[in-house]
């Protein structure tokens, strides 16, 4: 029989990937109902709108209706501010781009421009490129 004691205990083995602890010691557990074997959640994530989210969503749904749950809805919402600064706030990733595009590039990019061809836009760009 599925009880939210039984969800919560699932959902320590959820974490949220943006902040790397799972969702009860994140605080992220908003709402659990429990009616006849069907479970309805309500999470908060540090970020939404992502791959991580379908990711987290489908752990969730495997984990709760491995405890032996019929269905399982879910609706998530974003932690406010103040609680991702008392959880150490997300990290953002690492730029892994091209180094020539990254923030701290010493790169210019110069746009040379012209509505017709046959003006001589690439001997403009040749002549402006610095060895």
């Amino acid at each position: 029989m599925v009880t939210e004691a039984v969800v919560i205990e699932a959902l320590k083995r959820v974490k949220d990937r943006d902040l790397n602890k799972n969702l009860v010691e994140t605080g992220g557990i908003r709402e659990i109902k429990v009616k006849e074997g069907n479970v309805s959640l309500k999470i908060a994530l540090a970020k939404t709108g992502t791959a991580e989210q379908m990711e987290v969503q489908q752990e969730i749904v495997n984990v709760v209706k491995g405890e032996g749950a019929t269905s399982v809805g879910l609706r998530f919402e974003e932690l406010s501010d103040e609680e991702l600064q008392k959880l150490g706030g997300v990290s953002e990733p690492a730029f892994q781009g091209p180094q020539i595009l990254a923030p701290d590039s010493k790169t210019t990019f110069i746009a040379v421009t012209s509505g017709k061809g046959g003006v001589g836009k690439s001997t403009v760009s040749v002549n402006l490129a610095q060895p």
